[in-house]
């Protein structure tokens, strides 16, 4: 979907990237300058990204490792206590 292509995609990609915002608000609680580093991955990430205000594209990084890689850390966090 791209934004113009017709009323119902643009509404739905809008609601998206408020929910987007909003759970970032949440995570990032308590700062006053929004600081933490953004990730959107996968082909949705890819086509939601453009769609964030400017301050918040600029906080975008690439992701360091995926979920098998996210697991991998957790296991080893485990086994080491």
């Amino acid at each position: 979907m791209v934004l113009g292509q017709n009323d119902a995609s643009e509404q739905l990609l809008r609601e998206a990237v408020r929910a987007l915002l909003q759970v970032s608000r949440a995570l990032d609680v308590g700062a006053r300058e929004r600081k933490l580093p953004l990730v959107f991955a996968g082909s949705i990430g890819r086509r939601l990204a453009p769609q964030l205000p400017a301050a918040w594209q600029r906080r975008l990084v690439q992701a360091q490792g995926d979920a098998v890689d996210g697991a991998l850390h957790m296991l080893q966090q485990a086994l080491a206590e």
